[in-house]
């Protein structure tokens, strides 16, 4: 069971499996004889009350858009887990516990559970259904449902988490005062899927005497298993405490130093707002906050007021009771009170800490909650003169035990429905199977999946397989008699554990199932460089050799990019593009569709080409469609795809309309045929120069109110050139949207940039040349920055074009990057690798791009790896509150050196509730001509 107090949720999301799931929901509040919705059955999935399509999701009625996220939430479990049988839920929305300060969110767990069935891994042992019929085969009880999950219909209600409603949203752009239904549900069909415990929590004991396979994994660290012993009842699970290591941070901790009765180090629940902790941490006296009785509370120290003693508190760190006001009003009175830092005691007893929520930049001191008995431990101790130091623990990982497993949730006394089931809350970053919904946590599946897969979901310790499409690479001739197209392929593991992958060439306008392929194992942390892929991987050496690569591995950890260049083999020319692989999430699917804005197709200025491939292995139909700005359509086509096969379709514009005379169009793609899945891209070509910009695609449903654009220029380069850049947006939803460009400047803080406000039909589309000078009016030769998208609709596609031709006519070209939507933010959580990273003096060189989408201060950390794994160097970037920053030369910076023919970066950041855009320009020094390293 998952259970909210005033807090919310969001999923970072790995490539799924060549072989699904299929996981059906079972609509309980219809109609049980015809499962259909009526005048009668109107409630819950049913409920005919309207609704607005929000974040992705088009239902128009509360039940539909509850239905809609259920079916999105089986959508990505089944993408993850392989059962050739189907997975069926009985869902409903009902009544549950309700509290004025909270929740149950929704419960969900599996309807029945099998053990000694044919081929069970490990004899008298519970399984649940769900596992059981994949690891049998067959259904084992067809007359049942695999799950049974019920949710919160009072939600929000008086009396019931008052005021705090469900958000329909498919992305993760949740306001503050709502909670992620998508992420909520992922989390209850966990459960349902296998990540619960049969054994009574209070008493220890076995279902029948037997264990079930999860129980089948916990470890007490102390002495046998129990339920009421907290951070200290660890999950056994090898493939688990693998992914922790890399996943988890430093352990958050407050560490007294004196008086020595109750020196140690004690557990802490971080705030969402306020600055990170570092290891150096805040250290000083504690004093106890005091202030006046108010309306409020009758309490004295729970800072609800302004303090009486900030005498006293003047340098040192606070420490307050949890009340009836906001965390965000303590601190902000302790901080005007002159405190270093605050913590505040719980009000409940037995639980460890969990987060505190709140916004309020102005905060600067951080401020962490303690569970309620050490509180009262530490206020004992106040008059002997308690010191102490809150920071981060480097040596140990935030929910893990002392071997570095993580830690399940065992609160004294035992919480019904959330005890031993949940991951504990002391993981820093938050994991979607802790017991409580916080906000601002990514969309995640994280450590769940490998518990799956210690439980036995991918077989006895076999491996799951995923599959990556990159869409074009090339061995092949081009223009003129020095132009030779060559690509190059780039794979990280990022994992924890040495990668088995196998690459395919699937060869233009072809069957590619039977194309050669390669296998090869990249150990963890390590990277693989393919020069010139086609020839170095599969010995192709025909000058016409052109298609796309499919790669199945065994880990969902891979980063894969290509780079595909112009220069003959001997040496440098005109550079090229940078196309990224794809999982098969990612793809365009049946049912969905993609768009391309930018589309140009100008007699001797411009073409498009688009490229296609095939990511299943049967014949598949793409339909493809231009339309004009003003919502016109321009025509339709068709083209088939053999099996895995890839094609390329010149001057797509020209194809479509039969014209040349198309200065900016929208494309829209998408297949009719039944469990279709494509990748897609097009390139936009400079005709003096040859040189393409990559567009890529965005797919339906993808979208957020809020998006960046990390880089746009008005500003002079070297010679002639002159750096401006096309923005284009593009309204793919049924009515108008507004939206407000707001120009972020480079190396300040962008809160006070100038800003517009715009409206689009639906349907429509806008394209603003030379943004900079046409909507903000900007004429200095110097401005760069970013540009914060707020919108009032979720289905805005955004990109641009940055050139390098001088304002009066066409010359060198540029790239093309599009906005990054909220969930396609680095967060702490969330880290982005960027494969490729070259640095080799005059060359190649490497400029990174960071834009911060938050209006606090934020930390970003980049690290550099070589490709045997280790660590090349770091490098920690403070930003000011919407600040855009350009990094010349970043590996150069971080290496003192310019010597890099290959590196990975990873970025992240420390910064609770920190989100950034950024990308990568590998930069050709002959040409000066750009490939835009896209981050994974």
């Amino acid at each position: 069971m998952r259970r909210a107090s005033l807090l919310a949720a969001a999923l970072f999301l790995v490539a799924p499996l060549a072989q699904a799931s299929t996981i059906t929901i079972v609509n309980k509040n219809a109609d049980p004889s015809t499962g259909q919705c009526d005048a009668t059955f109107n409630t819950g999935f049913c409920d005919p009350a309207p609704a607005a399509p929000v974040g992705g999701n088009p239902g128009t009625t509360l039940g539909e858009q509850r239905l809609n996220v259920f079916r999105e939430a089986a959508r990505i479990w089944g993408e993850l887990l392989p059962s050739a049988v189907e997975i069926k839920v009985d869902a409903q929305f009902t009544p549950l516990d309700c509290e004025e300060t909270s929740a149950s969110l929704g419960s969900a767990g599996p309807l029945t559970f099998y053990r000694d069935f044919p081929g069970a891994p490990q004899s008298g042992t519970w399984y649940p259904k769900a596992l059981a019929n994949q690891i049998a085969g067959r259904d084992l009880g067809s007359s049942l449902s695999d799950i049974r999950a019920r949710f919160n219909s009072e939600l929000g209600q008086s009396g019931c988490l008052t005021g705090t409603f469900f958000y329909y949203g498919l992305d993760a752009n949740e306001p503050a005062n709502q909670t992620n239904l998508l992420t909520t549900v992922l989390h209850e069909l966990g459960h349902g899927l296998g990540f619960i415990s049969l054994a009574d929590g209070e008493t220890g004991e076995l279902a029948q005497g037997l264990p079930d396979v999860f129980t089948a994994f916990i470890y007490d660290n102390v002495s046998g298993e129990s339920a009421i012993r907290p951070l200290q009842v660890a999950w056994l699970g090898s493939n688990t405490t693998a992914f922790g290591a890399s996943f988890l941070g430093p352990l958050p901790r407050l560490l007294v130093t004196a008086p020595s009765s109750v020196a140690g180090s004690y557990a802490i629940g971080l705030a969402s707002f306020g600055p990170s902790l570092t290891v150096a941490g805040v250290s000083g006296p504690v004093v106890q906050a005091l202030d006046a009785a108010d309306g409020a509370g009758p309490a004295t120290t729970d800072a609800c007021s302004p303090l009486t003693n900030a005498s006293q508190i003047a340098g040192k760190i606070a420490i307050a009771d949890r009340g009836t006001c906001t965390f965000v009003v303590k601190a902000r009175n302790a901080q005007n009170a002159g405190a270093l830092a605050l913590l505040v005691a719980d009000n409940q007893a037995g639980y460890p800490p969990i987060g505190m929520s709140g916004s309020d930049p102005t905060i600067t001191i951080p401020a962490v909650r303690i569970a309620q008995d050490d509180g009262a431990r530490l206020k004992a101790e106040l008059s002997s003169g308690l010191t102490a130091t809150l920071g981060l623990d480097a040596s140990k990982k935030a929910g893990t035990d002392g071997a570095g497993r993580l830690l399940l949730f065992t609160p004294n006394p035992y919480s019904s429905g959330s005890s031993v089931s949940h991951f504990d809350t002391s993981a820093t970053p938050d994991l979607l199977m802790e017991p409580y919904s916080t906000r601002n946590s990514p969309i995640q599946v994280d450590a769940t999946l490998e518990l799956f897969r210690d439980i036995g979901w991918f077989g006895g310790g076999g491996a799951p397989s995923y599959a990556y499409l990159l869409t074009s690479v090339a061995r092949a001739r081009g223009g003129g008699n020095t132009a030779f197209y060559t690509s190059d392929v780039f794979v990280a593991n990022r994992g924890t554990s040495a990668a088995t992958y196998t690459m395919k060439f699937l060869g233009h306008d072809a069957d590619g199932t039977s194309g050669p392929e390669r296998t090869f194992t990249l150990g963890a942390g390590q990277a693989a460089t393919h020069r010139d892929v086609l020839g170095s991987a599969f010995g192709l050496s025909s000058g016409a050799d052109y298609g796309a690569i499919r790669i199945t591995s065994d880990s969902p950890s891979l980063k894969i990019s290509s780079v595909t260049s112009t220069p003959p083999p001997s040496g440098p020319g005109a550079f090229g593009q940078s196309v990224p692989a794809l999982g098969s999430s990612q793809l365009v699917a049946a049912g969905g569709s993609a768009t391309i804005v930018g589309i140009r197709e100008e007699d001797g200025k411009y073409r498009t080409n688009l490229a296609l491939a095939n990511g299943t292995t049967s014949a598949l139909v793409v339909d493809y469609g231009l339309v004009a700005d003003d919502g016109t359509g321009l025509g339709t086509r068709s083209v088939t795809l053999p099996p895995l096969g890839m094609t390329q379709l010149g001057r797509i514009a020209e194809l479509i309309t039969g014209t040349r005379a198309v200065s900016n169009a929208t494309l829209v793609l998408s297949t009719p045929t039944a469990n279709g899945a494509f990748a897609a891209f097009a390139s936009l070509i400079e005709f003096h120069t040859n040189d393409p910009a990559t567009l890529l695609p965005a797919p339906s449903g993808s979208g957020s109110a809020t998006s960046f654009l990390a880089a746009a220029a008005r500003s002079k380069g070297d010679g002639n050139s002159y750096f401006t850049t096309d923005f284009f947006v593009a309204n793919r939803g049924a009515t108008a949207a507004t939206y407000n460009l707001k120009f972020l400047n480079h190396l300040v803080d962008g809160r006070s940039g100038p800003e517009k406000t715009f409206a689009l039909g639906g349907g429509k589309a806008a394209t603003y040349r030379d943004v900079l000078g046409s909507v903000f009016g900007l004429s200095s030769g110097t401005d760069y920055g970013a540009i914060r998208i707020t919108a009032d609709s979720s289905a805005l596609v955004t990109s641009s074009v940055t050139s390098t031709p001088p304002v009066a006519g066409p010359g060198a070209f540029g790239q093309s990057v599009p906005g990054s939507t909220t969930a396609q933010l680095v967060t702490g959580a969330s880290p982005a690798t960027i494969v490729g990273i070259r640095e080799e003096l005059d060359v190649y060189r490497t400029n990174l791009v960071l834009a911060n989408a938050t209006e606090a201060t934020l930390d970003v950390d980049v690290a550099l790896f070589a490709d045997g794994g280790s660590t090349l160097g770091t490098l920690r970037v403070t930003l000011q509150p919407l600040e855009m920053r350009q990094l010349n030369k970043v590996a150069a910076t971080i290496t003192g050196g310019s010597s890099l023919k290959n590196a990975t970066l990873v970025l992240s950041t420390p910064t609770p509730n920190g989100a950034f855009a950024a990308f990568a320009s590998l930069i050709e020094f002959h040409t000066n001509d750009p490939a835009t390293l896209f981050p994974q």
